[in-house]
């Protein structure tokens, strides 16, 4: 053990003729808690939000649609795109492991005997392209896809409170089908509230079989093709590789190969992944000024320590110590109390984040944060990096006020009071 480190480790902490620690201590320790608990609870209520609302768009919009590029033309109606075999496999190939779901959608009317409201019905081919609606249900269950029960919808819960109506009840359902009015009598299976009011007072779930018949198309033609199951992150480049893959069956084969457009939910969702960039600078921020917090904190304490104990920094000069030997052991020593709050802002951090994350104690208005808690998220690579950035940066800022022992002649410092 090297005799610096041996000398930090016997000097106490607490005050003299008291068991408690000394109030500069007392003080850096718990600045340095404080600044540890904001910094933990700043990151996971962001990574929290981010991963909330990321899912919320995702599971409305998908993360790749894929169209017929007929749909995007003014006034045109959308065709339909068949995921046939070669376009499931050109998918798959392209991006490997994706979950590919068929859907359709068809703007209807929802009438009452004393209401109306436009909606836009989603059908989808799978019980796995519900999974987002069915994590979000409040009541009743999600549209059953057999053949034979089709005429079933699931509203939102801001649909039903302006319709009035509930679970078990009917709706009439007018589409407009090649200029033509058709209606058909929808019961109401569920009702959903995924707190996203742009999206809620948008859309319906209906099985895609309804659709299709409504269409007058076979199984494997919808609207367009959602793949979903993609790393956030690589979404972008999912999508360009899929772009490349079809723009190059295109070139080779002009005649036989559908025109297909592709978007992705970055792009569709452009406001709200703008919004949630921006939070990644109000984090930038807290991290600086909780870091400036205690790195004052720190430097007040160290110098605290230093003349508590100006006499002994005489005496081990006096005995020979170099003023390199003599700063090490006070930064020992203020790592100790770095320690002490480090330990004391991680477990009183995390255990403030696993309750909001399993209790939600701490509410949100709805219609402002699209959630009704705040959201937390434990990122465990992120709160080891916190920590080793806190070790780190306090080392750093420890070495300036450790350099005033060298002004402290043996002379002086043994006749200090």
């Amino acid at each position: 053990m090297r005799t610096e480190f041996f000398i930090s480790r016997r000097l106490a902490l607490r005050a003299e003729g008291s068991r408690r620690m000394a109030t500069g201590v007392t003080v850096a320790v718990t600045g340095m808690t404080l600044a540890i608990i904001i910094m933990i609870v700043s990151i996971s209520v962001v990574i929290g939000f981010k991963n909330e609302i990321r899912s919320k768009v995702s599971g409305f919009n998908s993360q790749i649609m894929l169209y017929p590029a007929e749909a995007y033309a003014i006034d045109q109606e959308n065709p339909g795109i068949r995921l046939s075999d070669t376009l499931l496999y050109t998918i798959q190939e392209s991006i490997p492991d994706a979950q590919v779901t068929l859907s359709m959608r068809r703007p209807a009317i929802f009438k009452t005997d004393n209401a109306f409201q436009g909606i836009i019905l989603k059908g989808m081919s799978t019980t796995a392209g519900y999974e987002f609606i069915a994590g979000n249900l409040v009541q009743g269950n999600l549209p059953p896809t057999h053949p034979d029960s089709l005429n079933f919808v699931t509203i939102s819960a801001s649909t039903a409170r302006a319709l009035n109506v509930g679970v078990g009840q009917k709706l009439l359902t007018h589409f407009i089908h090649n200029n033509n009015l058709r209606t058909r009598s929808l019961e109401i299976s569920g009702i959903y509230n995924s707190h996203f009011s742009d999206f809620d007072d948008m859309y319906a779930f209906v099985p895609l079989g309804m659709l299709q018949r409504l269409a007058r198309v076979d199984s494997i033609t919808g609207s367009m093709v959602e793949i979903s199951g993609i790393d956030d992150t690589d979404v972008d480049q999912a999508t360009s590789n899929l772009h490349n893959v079809l723009l190059r069956q295109l070139t080779e084969n002009p005649e036989k190969t559908p025109l297909y457009a592709i978007d992705n939910v970055h792009h569709s969702g452009a406001v709200y992944f703008t919004w949630l960039s921006l939070l990644d600078t109000n984090v930038v921020v807290i991290l600086i000024l909780m870091s400036v917090v205690s790195g004052f904190t720190l430097v007040s304490c160290m110098f605290i320590l230093i003349l508590e104990r100006v006499r002994m920094i005489g005496l081990l000069k006096a005995m020979g110590a170099t003023n390199g030997f003599i700063r090490r052991i006070f930064i020992y020593m203020a790592q100790r109390i770095v320690m002490r709050g480090l330990i004391a802002g991680n477990v009183i951090g995390l255990t403030l984040i696993a309750l909001q994350k399993h209790l939600h104690l701490i509410p949100l208005d709805a219609d402002s944060y699209y959630l009704d808690y705040v959201p937390v998220e434990i990122s465990w690579w992120w709160i080891l990096l916190l920590n080793a950035g806190a070790v780190f940066l306090s080392w750093l800022i420890l070495i300036v006020p450790s350099h005033s022992i060298a002004r402290l002649s043996p002379a002086e410092s043994m006749r200090y009071e």
